[in-house]
């Protein structure tokens, strides 16, 4: 058999097992630096084998695991399956709106309860009703991700409440836009990322000790005031548009912005404090 440590990255197209055991068994260890490149669009909640044992086995301590390329929609995990296949776990809290508009229904979400801090959220093909949806509370959640839900998505706030958002807002793969009018607080530096023809539209304000970077072919639209402390970079590709004067951070403590895509002023004009242009 084969022990593994260090560092291990496989490369993952959905359906299609990374690595084949084919005699012996392959031993991980908790210590490995276990990376899975998914190669195709995001992964939905769901099993995806990523070793498959055939003639041999997968143990050992299973490690933390990181998705990099196209990402998971939730918490990723590993496990090893009855069969001894190393299965790559994806586990996300999703909106079915089942019976309110509220946040803090627990029969509004797949799981049956409200999410937890640091869960992250995700409006899929289970997301059919009640999607003009209001938090009623602060959370905080690691992701949100828009797919593929019945309608456009919006989140208010139902009072004094905001959405904290630690590693960013995922519409690489929408089919609809998604409104917040809820404040958005960034709890660490992030992607924004939204397809083709989309938008998503911050209309609530965007504060936190972070910086944001719009990614994508679709359209960021700021509605409110921005005042978060890291640098705002536009990717090539991506589209930052503004629907009111003086949305972008400036002043002290505030930081750069970057445009190596599109910056749509929208006949609106900024004031920011260092401009590195590179796009249009």
């Amino acid at each position: 058999g084969a022990t593994g440590s260090g560092k291990v990255t496989l490369a993952y197209a959905s359906g299609t097992p990374s690595l084949q055991v084919t005699s012996g068994t392959l031993t991980l260890s908790g210590g490995t630096t276990f990376t899975v490149n998914n190669t195709g669009s995001i992964l939905p909640a769901g099993n995806y084998t990523v070793i498959q044992a055939n003639g041999g086995t997968v143990a050992g301590t299973l490690p933390p695991v990181t998705v990099t390329g196209g990402g998971a929609s939730g918490l990723a995990a590993l496990a090893i399956d009855g069969s001894g296949n190393l299965i790559l776990n994806v586990q996300s809290t999703a909106w079915t709106g089942e019976m309110d508009t509220s946040w803090l229904t627990p029969g509004n979400w797949s799981s049956g309860s409200v999410p937890n801090p640091g869960d992250p959220i995700s409006f899929n093909s289970s997301s059919a009703a009640n999607l003009d949806t209001v938090l009623n509370a602060n959370f905080d959640i690691t992701t949100l991700t828009v797919i593929n839900p019945t309608g456009p998505v919006s989140i208010a706030p139902g009072g004094a409440y905001t959405l904290a958002i630690t590693n960013g807002i995922n519409l690489a793969n929408a089919t609809v836009d998604l409104t917040l009018t809820a404040p958005v607080t960034l709890g660490g530096n992030q992607t924004w990322s939204v397809s083709n023809t989309h938008v998503l539209y911050a209309d609530g304000g965007i504060s936190g000790s972070a910086a944001l970077t719009v990614t994508g072919g679709g359209t960021v639209s700021l509605g409110a005031a921005a005042t978060y402390t890291g640098d705002t970079t536009v990717s090539s590709g991506g589209t930052l548009q503004m629907g009111a004067a003086n949305l972008l951070p400036n002043g002290a403590g505030a930081g750069n912005l970057n445009v190596n895509g599109a910056l749509d002023l929208n006949g609106y004009s900024q004031t920011v404090n260092a401009l590195n242009n590179n796009g249009v």
